[in-house]
């Protein structure tokens, strides 16, 4: 109706648009289209009355100039009585000006019968609009703008001085409404919460309304009911969503949008409370027949379904559920990663067999798109006894000439598989050397690669003692921190020790920059435990050198420590340097320039120009004046090379990415060195990933890291306000997500940001910036440190 009311007005056919209309307001219209129906309506009760009140109003002014010619035509004549020539001129212009005094007075009697017709007939349509008005007003859903549309369209019109009577009767008319028991319970506590963006509020008002929507009929029950299903859901109210989506389905079976909301409000609420969730999608349809296909064809609420399925190990229903969406969208190129979960869970539950026959029917599926790994992460970590078959499958992947970009991954599940079931050695050492060479493969959507067997491999070298380091062996160490992550504290020590007992200086700083570059400045278990431990070895074994390397890291690094604690590791280092008298470590408050030994971290890049001291000297000198980093920053965790300052570092390209082990939460923390009033952040992802992005995360302020004040904060963070959210301001374009946040009126030192949910197995962030209250940004900072003239030696920032 709403389209043909359209229709009707863009064609000026006005008793069909005021036909339609009426019908429209009357039964047939949802509040979507009512503020522009209500338009229509009100235009063509009034169509031309303005403008015959401005002909009218122009026909009067001219007939008062007319009348006022005619009157000085009329005294001139009287007195213009000689000469004979004169007197005839005067009389002329007297038969000019009753001439036009008779016209202006014709037009202006014309131009009030135009405009009483006129009024007359908008009066007309006005009178019989108005019951129409009033019924769709307290029928339908008038909180959507409805209300004030009225108001808004109706004034125009009205202000119009032939009708004061006609406004006061729409004013009688909207009292009227504003008094309806359900508008003014609904405006009173479920709109009001609904505007304000109080979701659970309005879930809860919501409920006390929606028996009063159902016994309204089927518009208000459909819309408002939906409206109280969005309402509970955006609340959190997932239990009471699902009960009201029964009712509602129970008196209207067709209702697509009511079962949608159920299945995601099933989805969210999880296991056990979900089980009945999909019996009772199914049954839902089997009464409604086909009425669903116009809407979505199902494919949206059977991947909740299935998910449902999934949450109670319902390895059966998935299938059947499968089976729905296959029918509804064949030759789907998603079919592959519902038969991987499928596959997984019938593994969970020990249906091995089966499982087995579907992972191969997904592998079949997933070729075509080279989309083998997640299904093969499956088959070669949810089996006992799973090397025989599962092998041939990884090699005849990783040997075609059309394999993803994933082989570092499945070379680690092959590493995985020699060392634990096959005892290889030697075939696991090789995996983990081949994944190292492919440390940009790991972008697993199923899992984390397994590393336990990583540990097992690790011991290998660990168990010998230092002193016996190979090379052979700091190479096995790499590669398997490259490939599997360092996700054991004591993985890269490890490795530490051993380049400095083989003088591998270069690498040992490397080493040690990638371990401290995440650390929080606060933590004095590390400082005090780990540093000043780790030192202790590495002057035991003769490199008091890269034993001060450490020590300057801890004492640039643990800014926030107990100044006692700090200065121990400073005194230690001073102690080196006074001893050994090497260069690297000597400190000196009181210089402007220190020698300083330095590499890259991956993503980084050292330039230098060394210059040669005099002719065939033979002694070549760089210099570079240091500079304060303008903020530090560190994270919960990181993945490897991907540490918490590439966050900072001015490169779009290089990201800090937390551990890829999907648990959350995971932060982002920068210390701006001083209390500081805010004024934004931003953040973004660098594309490389479809997932890895914050979805439901905060952003905090603190002044000590112990108390912290959320300033802004998503939909679904817990506890999160009107106020909060609306400071954000998402952005997302293809695999690129980001945000603006404004921090306005909010100040500390620390700001963090704290990802309570993200897609994929870790958040991932390339690019943070934060302003102070007056637009000056704080970090990341934009320019080089400054090197004197004459020396070329420089670093990046983020070195």
């Amino acid at each position: 109706v709403y389209r043909l009311t359209s229709l009707a007005w863009s064609r000026n056919d006005l008793d069909a648009t005021a036909k339609f209309a009426r019908k429209f307001l009357e039964a047939d219209g949802l509040s979507s289209y009512g503020a522009q129906v209500i338009k229509f309506a009100a235009d063509t009760c009034f169509v031309g009355f303005a403008e015959a009140i401005k002909a009218n109003d122009d026909a009067a002014e001219a007939l008062k100039n007319a009348r006022a010619t005619h009157q000085k035509a009329n005294a001139d004549a009287k007195k213009t009585q000689t000469p004979p020539a004169a007197k005839e001129a005067a009389e002329k212009a007297l038969a000019t000006a009753k001439d036009a005094l008779d016209k202006a007075q014709a037009k202006a009697d014309t131009a009030q019968k135009t405009l009483d017709e006129t009024r007359t007939k908008s009066i007309a349509k006005f009178d019989a609009l108005l019951p129409s008005l009033e019924k769709y007003l307290t029928r339908t859903i008038a909180w959507s703008g409805a209300i004030a549309s009225v108001d808004a369209t109706f004034k125009p019109h009205l202000a119009l001085k032939p009708m004061a009577g006609e406004a006061k009767r729409l004013n009688e008319t909207m009292n009227r409404v504003r008094q309806n028991e359900l508008v003014k319970a609904s405006m009173a506590g479920f709109q009001t919460a609904r505007v304000a963006g109080q979701w659970a509020k309005a879930g809860t008002a919501g409920e006390i309304l929606l028996p009063k929507f159902l016994e309204a009929g089927p518009a208000l029950a459909l819309e408002g009911g939906g409206d109280v299903l969005a309402a509970m859901y955006n609340g959190g109210q997932y239990e009471k969503g699902i009960n009201a989506a029964k009712l509602i389905l129970a008196k209207y079976p067709a209702a697509a949008g009511t079962l949608y909301y159920l299945s995601l409000c099933a989805n969210q609420l999880g296991a056990p409370k979900n089980r009945d969730a999909v019996a009772l999608v199914d049954a839902t349809v089997a009464q409604a027949g086909g009425s669903y296909w116009p809407y979505d064809g199902w494919g949206n609420i059977r991947n909740y379904t299935f998910t449902v399925a999934e949450q109670n190990r319902q390895s059966e229903v998935m299938l059947a559920e499968f089976k729905h969406l296959a029918t509804l969208y064949p030759g789907s190129s998603g079919a592959h990663e519902y038969q991987r979960r499928i596959g997984a869970m019938q593994a969970t539950l020990g249906q091995n067999e089966a499982a087995k026959q579907t992972l191969l029917a997904a592998l079949k599926s997933a070729q075509p798109i080279a989309a083998e790994p997640g299904t093969l992460h499956v088959i070669a970590t949810a089996f006992t006894n799973a090397a025989d078959w599962a092998l041939p499958l990884l090699d005849a992947y990783l040997a075609r000439p059309t394999r993803g970009p994933q082989q570092g991954g499945v070379q680690l599940l092959r590493g995985n598989l020699l060392l634990t079931e096959k005892k290889d050695t030697n075939g696991a050492i090789k995996s983990v050397q081949l994944a190292a060479a492919r440390s940009g493969d790991f972008a697993w959507a199923a899992a984390s690669v397994p590393w336990q067997w990583g540990e097992t491999l690790l011991q290998t070298v660990a168990s010998a003692k230092v002193e016996e380091a190979k090379p052979a062996d700091v190479a096995l160490l790499s590669d398997i921190i490259t490939s599997l992550g360092a996700v054991q504290a004591h993985w890269m020590p490890a490795m530490l020790v051993r380049q400095a007992q083989l003088n591998q200086a270069l690498d040992f700083a490397h080493t040690v920059n990638r371990i401290t570059v995440g650390m929080n400045p606060n933590d004095a278990n590390w400082l005090a435990n780990y540093y000043i431990p780790w030192s202790q070895q590495v002057a035991s074994l003769g490199k008091p050198e890269l034993s001060g390397l450490i020590l300057r890291a801890a004492v640039n690094r643990f800014t926030g420590v107990d100044p006692k604690l700090r200065a121990q590791a400073s005194q230690a280092l001073f102690s080196l340097s006074n001893k050994h008298g090497f260069p690297a470590a000597e400190i000196d408050e009181k210089l402007e320039w220190a020698p300083l030994l330095k590499s890259a971290a991956s993503g980084s890049k050292v330039t230098a120009t060394l210059t040669e001291t005099g002719p065939h000297t033979g002694i070549f000198r760089g210099t570079l004046k240091t500079v304060e980093i303008a903020a530090n920053i560190f994270a919960s965790d990181r993945s490897v090379g991907n540490e918490a300052v590439r966050a900072i570092d001015n490169n779009p390209k290089t990201a800090w990415e937390g551990l890829n082990d999907g648990r959350a939460p995971k932060f982002l923390v920068v210390d701006l060195k001083q209390p500081t009033k805010l004024g934004a952040l931003k953040w973004s992802t660098d594309g490389f990933f479809k997932d890895k992005k914050p979805v439901e995360y905060a952003i905090q302020v603190s002044t000590n890291l112990t108390e912290w004040t959320t300033v802004a904060a998503t939909t679904n963070f817990t506890g999160s306000t009107a106020e909060q959210r609306a400071r954000i301001v998402s952005t997302n374009a293809g695999n690129f997500s980001g945000a603006s946040i404004q921090l306005t009126n909010a100040s500390g030192r620390y700001v963090r940001l704290f990802i309570e949910k993200f897609s994929g197995t870790a958040p991932r962030i390339a690019e943070l910036e934060v302003t102070d209250a007056a637009g000056t940004l704080l970090l990341p900072t934009r320019g080089e440190a400054e090197v004197a003239t004459g020396d070329a030696l420089r670093l990046t920032p983020s070195d």
